[in-house]
């Protein structure tokens, strides 16, 4: 049986050298209409690196050093147009429409936190592709502890309005039909549709931006919840750089498993997500207890099941992922054993 694991954990390829003629890059690049770009290009600075090294461009205003309030456009796929205005930077990361991987992820979280705590921005824009909106919105809940707003969408312009429209509310996903999430509960990964979100406002065609309560706090991500106050290590952003491996966390289907597959899967990752796949527990009996496979294993409800997972319907030496998707719980589990949380008992204490 073959085994697919997520594309968080493909290796890195990372751009290391600026193209010679910028606007002809981006229209080749990103499909990007860059109208004032010819007309307005002694207005922008474009620098080799950014302070990470990483050989990713900035592209800003020469008069922002004069302003604060400014926001920065981190761009990583999706659309965008360059806008020559005083309260934009953009900073290009990446072209991709695939799913970030988690060296990508908390790359441009580093890029987020590095941003959100200077004075001078007042919200940070991620521009993606839809495969990694959901990856996006919660990796930057859990890194980044600000009530200055993150926001990812495939667009600039709704991303912009978002930012502009919202005072204190942390990160937020922007999804294609116009719905605004909290970055915990952002929809299942799809392209071309949303799963299983929680929205918390509706943007209009003219790019309001209406939203459904006057103030509203995640309970997973509370001052009070268990990983603000007992895991603090995971908002750093730069955990990953002290790592000569990153964690292997595959993601396979529940009616593929057996005590063979269980084993050798054990023996080469960190650990394992399983996917609930049925809504009735009885109808599968491939594994009853996971105590001795060795490494943690979280359940999952797939995406068309029921809306929440509980420990009681998952077998002996398991625990369930909740409310939150094989995706997110994915995430979790990289951001933990990355911190070096490995115990299953405090693994446990992580899921709704």
């Amino acid at each position: 049986m073959k085994l697919q694991l997520s594309a968080l954990l493909a290796a890195s390829t990372l751009a290391a050298a600026q193209p010679a003629n910028w606007s002809k890059f981006l229209k080749n690049n990103h499909n990007t209409e860059v109208n004032s770009l010819a007309t307005n290009a002694t207005g922008f600075n474009s620098t080799a690196t950014n302070s990470s090294g990483w050989g990713n461009w900035t592209v800003s205003n020469s008069t922002q050093d004069a302003h604060k309030d400014i926001f920065k456009v981190i761009i990583t796929g999706g659309d965008f147009k360059l806008d020559n205005s005083s309260h934009l930077e953009y900073e290009y990361c990446y072209n991709q429409t695939n799913a970030l991987n988690l060296t990508q992820l908390y790359e441009v979280a580093e890029i987020v936190n590095t941003t959100i705590s200077d004075d001078r921005y007042k919200a940070v824009v991620i521009v993606s592709g839809g495969d990694s909106m959901e990856s996006l919105g919660f990796l930057n809940s859990i890194l980044i502890d600000s009530e200055k707003p993150v926001v990812i969408s495939q667009s600039d312009a709704y991303g912009i309005a978002v930012a502009n429209k919202t005072a204190s509310k942390g990160t937020l996903v922007v999804t294609n039909d116009d719905y605004v999430y909290p970055g915990v509960f952002s929809p299942y990964s799809t392209r071309y549709s949303s799963f299983g979100g929680v929205p918390v406002a509706a943007c209009g065609d003219d790019l309001s931006v209406n939203y459904f309560f006057e103030s509203y706090e995640t309970k997973f991500l509370s001052g009070n919840s268990t990983i603000r106050k007992n895991f603090t290590d995971f908002t750093n952003y730069n955990a990953t750089k002290d790592l000569d491996t990153l964690p292997v966390v595959p993601i396979i289907a529940e009616s593929e498993l057996s005590a063979t597959v269980l084993e050798s899967l054990a023996a080469s990752v960190d650990a394992i997500v399983v996917v609930a796949t049925e809504d009735d527990r009885d109808t599968i009996k491939t594994v009853d207890d996971y105590s001795n496979v060795g490494v943690p294993v979280v359940f999952a409800k797939s995406i068309n099941t029921y809306p929440f997972l509980s420990d009681a319907a998952v077998p002996t030496g398991t625990c369930s992922a909740g409310y939150l998707s094989p995706t997110k719980a994915q995430l979790l589990l990289s951001i933990a054993l990355i911190n070096g949380v490995t115990n299953v008992e405090d693994i446990v204490t992580l899921f709704p």
